[in-house]
């Protein structure tokens, strides 16, 4: 997939739920943030099969880590964005960081 193909649906994602989310992209991952308060919300970074992005946040440490221990997260682009939209405020461990990905019944592997 084409990275503008991403940022378009990204941009398309965040004006159909509302708005409220900035976007840009470095080297080669895509960083989203609230305009309010200009805080991280998650670093999504296009693994070149298919449309899968792996999701990073940004951690206590100031920089952006894995969701969970065991290599990460990596989800359709949709599912991805539906998953860090719905919960700004999901954190490693509310997405299992310690492998358990159990999430209550919710689609989302992660959050």
């Amino acid at each position: 997939m084409e990275m503008n193909e991403i940022a378009l649906r990204i941009e398309a994602f965040d004006a159909a739920n509302g708005g409220g989310v900035g976007m840009y992209e470095d080297k080669g991952a895509y960083h989203l943030y609230l305009f309010a308060t200009q805080a991280p919300i998650a670093c999504l970074k296009p693994t070149g099969t298919g449309d899968e992005v792996r999701i990073a946040y940004w951690s206590h440490r100031r920089k952006w880590e894995d969701i969970d221990d065991m290599g990460g997260c990596v989800l359709p682009l949709d599912q991805a964005l539906r998953t860090r939209f719905k919960s700004l405020s999901c954190v490693a461990v509310a997405c299992g960081s310690a492998g358990d990905h159990s999430n209550g019944g919710d689609e989302s592997p992660c959050c």
